[in-house]
């Protein structure tokens, strides 16, 4: 998770936006470079961080839009090598020959190991952040993969991603998702969606 600078404050409309991410499995924040989205994210979830819950941030770039490069990233955010319990998931996608080929086998995978996690630690909760999304935002895979995950992850993870400009990738199809408009800061350009499934 990044370090702030000690200069770094939140705006109260930032501040009354901490809750809609604390309670939302799905959260999308928009707004243009140096409006405050990693301030916003980060001063949410270091509280977390500190009571021993699980932060994953990856920041893309555009080097991300390469499939082996983002899943390479995406492995070394969710399974670090320093936690021995993903030894088993690394191994295999260290593997994996053909990532274009087999990427929805690997989508399958991280929720498979993502749920052993919330059977073994039922009270950890787990944030995936996806920082600069706008670097990849129009890479159909990675798209379909995010999706795959707001409908599969277990109930211990929360998917959160920053984007410099709108993406279309709350729009769901089917009657298991709805995406929701929760507020949106006209005065700094911030704005914030949500997405939570209905059952």
């Amino acid at each position: 998770m990044p370090q702030l600078p000690s200069t770094a404050t939140m705006t109260e409309r930032l501040r009354g936006l901490t809750q809609a991410i604390h309670e939302k499995p799905v959260v999308l924040v928009t707004a243009p470079a140096g409006y405050g989205k990693t301030t916003l994210i980060v001063t949410t979830l270091k509280a977390y961080k500190s009571r021993g819950g699980r932060i994953c941030w990856y920041r893309l770039d555009e080097t991300d839009r390469d499939l082996p490069s983002y899943y390479k990233h995406l492995t070394e955010t969710l399974f670090p090598e320093d936690e021995k319990v993903w030894e088993e998931p690394r191994s295999y996608l260290d593997s994996c020959g053909d990532i274009a080929a087999q990427h929805q086998y690997i989508n399958a995978l991280f929720c498979q190991e993502l749920w052993a996690l919330e059977n073994k630690h039922s009270g950890v909760k787990t944030f995936i952040v996806l920082d600069d999304f706008h670097h990849v935002r129009d890479v159909p895979e990675i798209n379909n993969a995010l999706r795959f995950f707001i409908d599969n992850l277990p109930p211990h993870c929360a998917l959160i991603i920053s984007s410099r400009c709108e993406t279309n990738l709350l729009t769901l199809k089917g009657k298991e998702s709805i995406c929701l408009p929760l507020k949106r800061l006209t005065n700094c350009g911030c704005g914030l969606s949500s997405c939570r499934k209905r059952w």
